[in-house]
């Protein structure tokens, strides 16, 4: 059994927050507390003294915590499997909707080409006429400035 324990080892086997094991340090806990290597710890005696708990009985606690937190992890790891196999049948059945909708686009795609090719060979495109001439532009025998148009001279 571990003589001294951590601040948070303390407190995590007192059922007590850390904040209230460093407030007891100066009063109850100062006869049991001491500095190892710039941290300090307490005596193990105090859980049994003060708290009347034991070492052994916190650390059994502990394990059963752990073991049911493991099985909660599992049954969450089991459901989260089951759930990624649903999606990639899902994924499946989307990548051959789209294979299918591709090769309906490209049978389309053929057919409009193949109409296209038909049309063209039935109706040829009539030949334009050659360019006809231009109808004359008239000009004005005199050009009138702004200030004429405005004035009308």
């Amino acid at each position: 059994m571990k003589s001294y324990l951590t601040v948070t080892e303390f407190a995590k086997a007192a059922g007590i927050s850390k904040q209230s094991v460093y407030q007891r340090l100066n009063t109850s806990l100062k006869k049991y507390s001491r500095v190892e290597q710039g941290k300090k710890v307490i005596d193990s005696k105090a859980l049994r003294e003060i708290y009347g708990i034991g070492l052994e009985q916190d650390f059994q606690g502990n394990s059963q915590d752990f073991q049911g937190e493991n099985q909660g992890l599992n049954q969450m790891v089991n459901v989260l499997q089951e759930q990624l196999k649903e999606k990639d049948k899902q994924i499946e059945r989307l990548q051959s909707l789209l294979d299918q909708q591709q090769k309906l686009n490209m049978i389309d795609k053929q057919r409009i080409l193949a109409l296209e090719e038909k049309q063209k060979q039935e109706d040829p495109e009539p030949v334009p006429d050659p360019d006809p001439e231009p109808a004359p532009v008239e000009k004005d025998p005199q050009r009138k400035g702004f200030f004429a148009r405005l004035l009308r001279l």
